[in-house]
């Protein structure tokens, strides 16, 4: 049904040439011949090695892509707060600053003078 709107060269199972079936000249007494490897077995063979049926499965990840994205989210927030507590620290200390805290030391010890 849909081998009418194929475009590739036809291959025969049990020769390897570019015929269809009814134009094959081989005979029984002849090797079959693999169009996937070229070894003396037909096409469909299930033991070739260049059959897509026997290639080497794909290994699973070794790493979770999960753990890791949980990872990153927990180290990005720690750096957020870590952040966040550098501010305060930094505004904390912007507030108290040395002048002014030695003008109000000056001021408290003249009022314990006039005591």
């Amino acid at each position: 049904m849909y081998s009418r709107f194929c475009n590739r060269s036809p291959k025969y199972l049990k020769c390897a040439d570019s015929h269809l079936y009814r134009d094959c000249k081989k005979t029984l007494k002849t090797p079959a011949k693999c169009a996937l490897c070229g070894g003396p077995h037909p096409i469909n063979f299930s033991g070739c090695s260049k059959n897509p049926i026997n290639a080497k499965p794909v290994k699973a990840p070794t790493v979770n892509v999960w753990e890791e994205r949980k990872k990153q989210q927990q180290t990005k927030m720690a750096l957020q707060t870590l952040r966040t507590a550098q501010q305060i620290t930094i505004q904390h200390n912007t507030t108290t600053n040395p002048a002014l805290v030695d003008t109000v030391s000056q001021f408290q010890s003249q009022l314990t003078n006039l005591k």
